[in-house]
């Protein structure tokens, strides 16, 4: 989501700089930062038991694929 919000330019500059020497992207410094100010940890997508994401046995992954493959296949210059 794209958000607009006013910070101290000595702020944003040292988050710049952070983002640069971690080789990271300044909007993963900001995400990150606030999840360690708000105690949450970073959304990690459910694993089944054979350590697969469940989206790989999920009937609805699967009938989302043939959607795109039949969106894809009408699509001049996409066959």
């Amino acid at each position: 989501m794209k958000t607009t919000i006013e910070l101290p330019d000595n702020l944003l500059r040292q988050a710049k700089i952070l983002a640069v020497q971690q080789g990271l992207t300044l909007k993963e410094v900001m995400t990150e930062a606030l999840q360690a100010h708000l105690g949450t940890a970073p959304p990690t997508p459910p694993v089944n038991q054979q350590g697969a994401g469940l989206e790989d046995d999920d009937p609805f992954f699967a009938a989302l694929e043939q959607v795109r493959a039949w969106g894809n296949s009408q699509m001049p210059g996409k066959r």
